[in-house]
């Protein structure tokens, strides 16, 4: 199990680094196409990471009143690249 939170957590920095490569592209349709694949990448990795902690989310679990407006704002600014794809 250690193996694939080591994992996760080293691969956010490639992604990281190719979505700042995606932000200097000139040309638009493959920055947007690049962009929303590497935003699924960090998303699934995101998945890999939450499914990792579920043995121990008893020690990351904190109860506190959130915004809920502000919560739906952040979660639709992150998915703006899935949202604007073309059908």
């Amino acid at each position: 199990m250690d193996y694939y939170t080591l994992w996760t957590h080293q691969i956010k920095t490639p992604i990281a680094a190719g979505s700042l490569l995606v932000q200097d592209l000139t040309d638009p349709d493959a920055k947007k196409q690049l962009g929303q694949e590497f935003f699924k990448i960090e998303s699934y990795v995101n998945l890999v990471l939450q499914y990792l902690r579920l043995e121990s989310f008893h020690d990351d679990l904190v109860l506190k009143k959130e915004n809920l407006e502000d919560l739906v704002k952040e979660v639709v600014k992150n998915m703006l690249f899935s949202l604007s794809r073309k059908v």
